[in-house]
């Protein structure tokens, strides 16, 4: 998105074999202000963006399809009685199949949403929450047939604590099975997913221990998730990954930042990776030149 004095637009850039061009997304005729939060393009000529816009009264969530030639609006729809509706992203597996996640507020409840598109309308879905989830909400979403999304994100229980929350859809209905914490760990957030198939899942996130923050990687299998020993850079002690894109079986990308001295750095990993074969770990590899600055959600190949 593009701020321009103070109002929040849309920006929409398009990589045409050498260099990006601006596009232009439609805004809603009631909106005061926009902004897109994930994309997805099944095809070379078909996009789908994500995000809310505001109105006098409300935000509300945003989906626009891009045909090959322009942008159009799509209707989503919007959880009764809710006065904030953002979608956080967006996947589609074929044009006419897609699931977009985020949060809604209803009163002063904020739940995570999924809405699936079936090739000619948007319909909101049923999240099952962990028992005792006060709030929550969803930040990523990977799809990897019409029969199978995995969705990531955190929630808060009873007591106050934020744990990550990972939910599978297997065509029918949605399951959020436990997520465990790290030994130590007070709260955990899941921000990205990645997936091969059904049995092959890796969410990236952010565990908390005190004033500490660690690099968080899980495996996810459909069912069940268990968690990857991931690394954080030597002396730092805020560390976070934000994205993460799968090619094969074997080899994960995680991207994010680092804290170093008061200076936020890119966190190296096309740099880090993970083996799902004999070594069911992340491993540091090495990262020219660091510089200041974050990377937030990779994606290579189709995910």
């Amino acid at each position: 998105m593009s701020t321009d004095g103070g109002v929040d637009t849309p920006v929409v850039a398009r990589w045409q074999g050498g260099r990006w061009a601006l596009q232009t997304p439609i805004i809603p005729r009631d909106a005061v202000d926009s902004r897109f939060l994930g994309i997805t393009c099944p095809s070379e000529t078909v996009c789908v963006a994500a995000g809310s816009y505001t109105t006098a009264t409300d935000e509300v969530s945003l989906a626009e399809r891009w045909n090959g030639t322009s942008w159009s609006v799509q209707r989503t729809v919007n959880p009764p009685g809710a006065t904030t509706t953002t979608l956080h992203d967006v996947s589609c597996w074929i044009s006419s199949t897609c699931t977009a996640v985020g949060y809604a507020v209803v009163g002063s409840v904020r739940s995570a949403i999924a809405q699936r598109w079936d090739g000619s309308a948007w319909t909101l879905q049923s999240i099952p929450l962990p028992a005792g989830a006060q709030a929550s909400q969803f930040d990523a979403v990977t799809c990897r047939s019409n029969t199978f999304c995995v969705a990531v994100g955190s929630y808060v229980d009873r007591s106050g604590r934020m744990t990550g929350l990972g939910a599978f859809w297997n065509g029918t209905s949605w399951s959020a099975p436990a997520i465990p914490s790290p030994a130590g760990s007070t709260r955990e957030v899941l921000v990205g997913v990645s997936c091969l198939d059904s049995d092959t899942c890796i969410a990236v996130g952010t565990s908390f221990d005190l004033g500490d923050a660690r690099t968080l990687t899980l495996h996810g299998s459909g069912r069940a998730w268990t968690l990857v020993p991931s690394p954080n850079p030597a002396g730092t002690t805020y560390s976070e990954l934000r994205g993460v894109s799968c090619v094969r079986l074997s080899l994960c990308s995680a991207v994010g930042l680092t804290v170093d001295a008061g200076v936020v750095r890119t966190l190296a990993p096309a740099l880090e990776r993970v083996r799902m074969g004999n070594r069911n770990r992340m491993a540091a590899r090495p990262h020219a030149q660091p510089g200041r600055g974050e990377i937030q959600q990779p994606r290579c190949g189709r995910v």
